[in-house]
């Protein structure tokens, strides 16, 4: 199968690659002060905001060879594209041990997530998530405990039968990456502590409209302005914001 056919019918690759060059790695947890600062910063102000911004080590690894292969085979070969909201995180961030999608994947799909092991990554720590949840309507919280793994697989399954049982990520290390569609259900391992650090890089097609900059996830607030991004190459993409209906998409999502 290819890595194309597999992302589109389950919502993730589940084979991990490896970075062709992870010398940037030590600067880039280094870099996770700024991002662990400015996610202290919003929530003194009582901002629900992920922080995104780039670095030019960000850039580096948003450029891997390998990495822009892997997602080149799911987005086209020969397809411009973008990526934006670059986020470096230690540990599991915003309570994602909970079964969730993301909010802009959900309500803005078409984008792939990465997710790149920096330090402490094990196979353990990675993102869990059910295969084949990304065409489902609803949000994980409609099995009603969205702590309990069971309930969430039944309810998912319940849903649609394509759905498959909870899986991971093979291989995940530091200097090792993996793929996945955002809107399927997913979780962090709760186990997970300090000091594993890992890079969060999401892209699309930049034919599409640009995802919005998040203001405030809970109160569904955007900013007129586009998530921090870069393209493949010089006038690829454009300012222009998606014109999605996105209240009417958060009717699956909202509790």
């Amino acid at each position: 199968m290819t890595l194309r056919a597999e992302y589109e019918a389950d919502g993730l690759v589940r084979q991990c690659g490896e970075l062709s060059d992870s010398s940037a790695n030590g600067e880039l947890v280094e870099e996770a002060r700024k991002f662990e600062a400015a996610a202290r910063s919003y929530a003194q102000r009582g901002v629900s905001r992920v922080p995104y911004f780039f670095t030019p080590a960000i850039e580096r690894v948003v450029r891997d060879t390998n990495l822009i292969a892997a997602v080149a085979e799911i987005l086209g070969e020969d397809e411009p594209w973008v990526a934006w909201g670059p986020n470096i995180r230690e540990s599991t961030p915003n309570e994602a041990h909970r079964w969730h999608v993301d909010l802009e994947s959900w309500i803005w799909p078409g984008s792939i997530t990465a997710v790149i092991g920096l330090a402490g990554c094990e196979p353990h720590n990675a993102t869990r998530c059910i295969p084949g949840s990304q065409r489902l309507n609803k949000a994980p919280h409609c099995a009603g405990d969205d702590t309990d793994s069971n309930a969430v697989v039944r309810k998912a399954q319940s849903l649609d039968k394509r759905c498959g049982a909870v899986e991971s990520f093979a291989g995940f290390r530091d200097g090792r990456f993996y793929l996945f569609d955002a809107r399927c259900w997913h979780q962090g391992d709760p186990r997970t502590g300090a000091g594993v650090t890992r890079l969060f890089i999401h892209y699309q097609r930049a034919c599409e409209p640009r995802v919005p900059h998040m203001a405030d996830y809970q109160r569904r607030a955007w900013l007129p302005e586009p998530s921090p991004f870069i393209e493949s190459r010089a006038g690829a993409a454009s300012q222009r914001l998606s014109s999605i209906p996105w209240r009417e998409r958060l009717a699956g999502f909202t509790r």
